[in-house]
């Protein structure tokens, strides 16, 4: 704090302090500075400053406040899956304070698969407000990986994902790009699907009469992979698709829409031309 005197007498300072009513600090002090060693975090806290001349002057300064930091603490923890390779790619919040996830887990247990015949299916889980399991729902589809899941207007869900006809990951296998609805139960009401190579997948977003679907595709004849984004209606059905990039490799990362509405896609590209002309990485509509 700062204060001088009139008549340039030296001052002595008392300080009050606290969390409702002040109590004394500290007093006849010289220095204008006072370190405090002990604080409760989320707390708000008071103090006000008396100087005086010695002379008899006194004068009250105005009472300050502040608020300590509240420290996140740990509220609840769960442990979800088997002893597989079980993961999550997204967690969504719920209308009813619950979380829904999507995301990909073995399709056997470990100890009886073999290299072979190892899959992965696509896995939804919905946990109530305090993190306890609902239920979960698995797509035994061959290899399926969803990486993205929206709450519908129905309370129902859209997961989006990919799926390989083939058992495994590697490059050249034909897969598909995959939208499956579910119920507010995980019952299946359709499915959408674009068949290609590594077609996958990235994001959705539910629009006032449908769904936008950002993903990457590529085709049998072309090497190159494109960013495509598809508009299905309510019920699963096409409405239009659009591509972006250039001649190399793209692969669309995410989604989301502007106060306009506008949709605004991030990317990743090798390309040098179409829009990836200069490298850019970012595209609004």
């Amino acid at each position: 704090w700062k204060c001088e005197d009139p008549d340039g007498d030296s001052l002595s300072y008392t300080l009050y302090f606290g969390t409702g009513e002040l109590e004394l600090l500290a007093g006849q002090i010289a220095d204008t500075t006072y370190t405090l060693h002990s604080l409760e975090p989320d707390t708000e806290y008071s103090w006000q400053v008396v100087a005086e001349d010695g002379k008899g002057g006194l004068i009250r300064g105005p009472i300050w406040s502040f608020k300590t930091k509240r420290i996140p603490k740990l509220e609840w923890k769960r442990v979800i899956g088997n002893e597989g390779r079980d993961s999550f790619a997204k967690i969504r919040l719920l209308s009813d304070g619950g979380f829904v996830l999507a995301g990909s887990a073995d399709a056997k247990p470990v100890s009886d698969s073999s290299a072979k015949d190892l899959s992965r299916a696509g896995w939804v889980v919905k946990l109530d407000g305090n993190g306890y399991f609902a239920w979960e729902k698995k797509f035994d589809m061959g290899w399926t990986e969803f990486n993205d899941i929206i709450q519908t207007y129905d309370k129902g869900f859209l997961v989006v994902g990919k799926t390989h006809t083939l058992t495994g990951s590697a490059s050249g296998e034909e897969s598909s790009l995959q939208a499956i609805k579910l119920d507010r139960y995980a019952n299946e009401s359709w499915r959408f699907r674009i068949v290609g190579i590594q077609n996958e997948a990235a994001a959705v977003v539910e629009i006032e009469d449908g769904y936008l679907i950002l993903g990457t595709k590529s085709s049998y004849e072309s090497e190159g992979r494109s960013i495509v984004i598809i508009k299905l209606d309510r019920s699963g059905s096409k409405v239009w698709q659009k591509s972006f990039g250039g001649s190399s490799f793209d692969r669309a990362v995410g989604l989301n829409l502007d106060p306009k509405g506008d949709i605004v896609i991030v990317a990743e590209t090798t390309s040098m031309d179409g829009e990836a002309e200069g490298n850019l990485s970012l595209i609004h509509i």
